[in-house]
C-alpha cells in the first residue's frame, strides 16, 4: 500500500519542479519523456500519460528499488525499468 511521508513528498515535489524547469526550457513536449530522481533506495518517477510541464507532485510516483510503488496513486512510467537501471548505485 502506498505511503505518505514528508521525505517521499519532497521527492515528488522535486521531480515535479524539474519537469516544470525542463518544459520552460523547451526540452519537454506534452507527454513525451519522463523524469526521475533517486534518493537512497527510492526512485521518484513521473507517471505515465500526463503532460510533464503541468506536473503536480501528486502525479509523481515513488517506487522502491524493486519497482514496488511506495507513494502515489498513479501508474509509474512504462519505462520504469530503464529509470531503475540508470539510477542504480
Amino acid at each position: 500500500m502506498p505511503q505518505t511521508h514528508p521525505f517521499l513528498d519532497e521527492q515528488r515535489r522535486s521531480v515535479a519542479a524539474a519537469c516544470h524547469r525542463l518544459a520552460e526550457a523547451g526540452l519537454l513536449i506534452g507527454t513525451a519523456g519522463n523524469v526521475s530522481a533517486r534518493t537512497g533506495d527510492r526512485v521518484a518517477v513521473t507517471a505515465t500519460g500526463f503532460v510533464l510541464g503541468r506536473a503536480a507532485p501528486e502525479q509523481v510516483t515513488v517506487v522502491g528499488s524493486d519497482g514496488v510503488v511506495v507513494a502515489g496513486d498513479l501508474e509509474p512510467t512504462s519505462e520504469l525499468e530503464l529509470h531503475l537501471g540508470s539510477s542504480a548505485s
